[in-house]
């Protein structure tokens, strides 16, 4: 419903008791009720307002509403007339505000809550009229938070002082929007002091956003003129300064007010004057002109300017002129020392061994020796006013067309192409060509720079055939390759099953023989079987170890995350299972975690953990330690021990394969392990090394990934 629940109760039931207010909230009817608005009639400035004569008209329909109330409660011999009466008042004071647009309210004069609010309210702002009356402070609360202070001030202040009051602020629509009203508000009063408050608010947003719009426009015109490095000024038709923006004192060094009410003429350079005075008269008579000459700057140096002048007309009179100019001393200066540059380039152009054209619009303009030559010109008259295009074969044309164009928009160089040309005779000329554009003669024009390719081109197709012989013969190689590696794999199939087999017999008849026969047998006999033994297994895991190092080189990768802490970890506890009686502490490096191939790091792994367990066993108490740390900004893992260590004079020798630094009698091994380690860090990427000292300890070091930063260091543990 779009009006107050007082209103439509006192509307439709009649319940009103004059100058009393019922307990609904709706107010006492009286004089005051149609009150006149004090002051002259207002409309907003946009076309969209409503008069604020709109008020007393709402207020004449509450009356009548209101008196057809008080007939009714006087006389209940003719219910039906007042009914009718009554139903005809609401009809016309419903036309009325629903025609207005605008929303037309009705507030207590001391709370400022709401009694009544028209169906625009939510039309303009969103919220229908239930939220205005039934929330207390709807009004304060949906002011901008900007306006709320001065709004409240303001209208407290004149409803205290019986003051109708006219004001513009800004509100809070729904969606967030904010919404600039006019507010036209009338006092009710009775016995003397505030009763009502009743009102119109109009959307006047348009209309600000215009003042608003107006206002930066006249701003950034007046910034625009005042920034400008060019001066704009205005003459009257004496030729004084009317006005003159502050650029004047980068070009004079006068300021705007020294020049204002001065003759034009005090600074302009004599010999120019009297070519200036016969464009000014031509001003006069309704002429633009633009013009270049000298004026005088306030030290009294010269200086050359450019001027627009246009004539200044106001009611169809010229009244002067306005015009603008912009200092072009430098620019003067340039195409002097441009005139004489061009004269080098010409000298040096024409001694240049390269082709060179210059073309404008597309026309040779120029054409130095070599170029003749490339083409077949005699002269250069046989090119000079010629097409460029026309020597382009038609396969290229599509390409220089667009990339003179691209030129001209874009005022910058076209980088090396091939191309085809065609010589004065026809002949087809391969060329490479590289262009820019140059002013030529004052003129804007484009420089073709052309390179005879010929050669060039015929020596790249030659490379290019040897290129394909070769990778033909790298076919083949590959080809070839991949037979022996066949080859290798029956070898390693044969030594793997034909040539282990028999040591497996040796190994274990010679075990059988010493079990069986061992006690017949002398200290020596037994000696020969035991080396027997011991030499057949030694020689089981040389050729393991040799098959096993072979198929680093050919075994796929799979990269992947690879925790190293987690893989050195289970590798010790294999080892302490083996020699549990062992004195021996581990420190391991907490979330060492890498890409690669898992079971290949594995290896790296227990081999390198495995040599700093076994070159410790004869420590009574021994340390091993696996961690990372950073070196020249990589990354570097590590596995360090306290063992017997080495001579660094024999590190040359250490990861070469059947290579060992120490005798078999004292350290078991075959010499494989460390071969192995190296190859399967190379294949990621890394590389591996050691440093040592005997009866010190050694250190294994290795990086993977050239330069990568993998894994984090985390906490250590045992």
């Amino acid at each position: 419903m779009w009006y107050g629940p007082g209103l439509a109760s006192r509307l439709t039931t009649g319940q009103m008791t004059q100058g009393k207010t019922q307990p609904d909230g709706g107010e006492a009817a009286g004089d005051a009720a149609g009150a006149p608005v004090r002051g002259a009639s207002t409309h907003a400035a946009d076309g969209n307002g409503v008069s604020a004569a709109a008020t007393p008209m709402v207020e004449g329909s509450l009356s009548r509403a209101r008196d057809g109330e008080d007939r009714h409660a006087e006389s209940h011999d003719e219910p039906g007339q007042i009914e009718a009466e009554l139903r005809h008042s609401r009809e016309q004071y419903e036309h009325l505000v629903a025609s207005i647009d605008g929303i037309v309210w009705e507030a207590d004069a001391t709370t400022l809550r709401f009694k009544f609010v028209s169906a625009q309210a939510e039309r303009l702002l969103g919220y229908p009229p239930s939220r205005w009356i039934d929330e207390p402070n709807f009004w304060r609360d949906h002011i901008h938070p900007d306006d709320c202070a001065w709004v409240a001030a303001f209208c407290q202040r004149s409803t205290q002082e019986r003051r109708n009051h006219d004001f513009e602020y800004r509100m809070i629509a729904i969606d967030g929007r904010s919404v600039w009203l006019r507010d036209i508000v009338t006092v009710v009063e009775q016995d003397g002091a505030p009763l009502l408050l009743r009102g119109i608010m109009i959307d006047v947003s348009d209309r600000k956003q215009r003042d608003e719009d107006l206002r930066a426009a006249e701003d950034r015109f007046r910034r625009f003129i005042e920034n400008l490095n060019d001066v704009v000024y205005a003459l009257d038709r004496d030729g004084n300064f009317l006005y003159c923006s502050p650029a004047i004192e980068q070009v004079s060094s006068y300021t705007a007010t020294e020049v204002l009410g001065r003759p034009f003429a005090e600074f302009v350079y004599p010999e120019d004057l009297p070519g200036l005075a016969s464009v000014f008269e031509r001003n006069l008579k309704g002429e633009s002109a633009q013009v270049e000459y000298r004026v005088l700057d306030k030290d009294g140096e010269l200086r050359w300017v450019h001027a627009s002048i246009r004539p200044t007309i106001e009611n169809d009179e010229v009244v002067g002129v306005t015009g603008v100019f912009s200092e072009i001393t430098a620019r003067k200066r340039t195409l002097e020392a441009l005139y004489e540059s061009e004269a080098r380039y010409r000298e040096l152009v024409e001694m240049s061994p390269n082709s060179i054209v210059v073309h404008r619009d597309g026309r040779i303009v120029f054409a130095n020796g070599a170029a003749l030559k490339l083409v077949g010109a005699n002269d250069p008259s046989d090119l000079l006013g010629r097409g460029l295009l026309e020597l382009v074969h038609e396969s290229s044309r599509p390409l220089a067309i667009e990339r003179i164009r691209s030129m001209k928009e874009e005022g910058k160089p076209a980088g090396r192409v091939e191309e085809t040309f065609l010589r004065l005779d026809g002949t087809a000329v391969e060329v490479e060509v590289m262009a820019s554009p140059i002013i030529f003669h004052g003129q804007p024009s484009i420089q073709v720079i052309i390179d005879d390719v010929t050669e060039r081109k015929r020596i790249r197709e030659e490379v290019q055939r040897l290129n394909e012989e070769l990778e033909q013969r790298v076919h083949d190689r590959t080809s070839e390759l991949v037979a022996v590696n066949r080859e290798l794999e029956a070898f390693s199939y044969s030594v793997s099953h034909d040539l282990r087999a028999p040591l497996r017999i040796i190994e274990g008849f010679a075990k059988m023989f010493l079990e069986e026969y061992g006690a017949t047998l002398d200290e020596q006999g037994r000696s020969y079987l035991d080396r027997i033994h011991a030499t057949s297994s030694r020689m089981d895991r040389l050729i393991h170890d040799l098959l096993a190092f072979s198929r680093m080189s050919r075994a796929s990768m799979t990269v992947g995350k690879v925790d190293l802490s987690a893989v050195a970890r289970v590798v010790v506890e294999e080892l302490e299972r083996e020699r549990p009686v062992r004195d021996a502490s581990f420190m391991i490096e907490d979330d060492l975690v890498v890409d690669g191939d898992e079971p290949l790091l594995r290896i790296v792994i227990e081999n390198l953990i495995g040599n700093a367990w076994k070159y410790t066993s004869r420590r009574p108490s021994a340390f091993i330690e696996f961690g990372a740390g950073m070196e020249d900004g990589e990354r570097v893992y590590y596995v360090r021990d306290d063992g017997v260590g080495f001579d660094m004079q024999f590190v040359g020798k250490l990861f070469r394969p059947f290579q060992r630094l120490h005798a078999i009698g004292d350290f078991e091994g075959t010499g494989i392990g460390l071969a192995t380690v190296q190859r399967i860090i190379e294949r990621h990427g890394g590389r591996v090394w050691a440093e040592s000292e005997p009866n010190e300890g050694t250190t294994f070091r290795f990086t993977l990934w050239p330069k990568r930063k993998v894994g984090r260091a985390g906490k250590a543990a045992r």
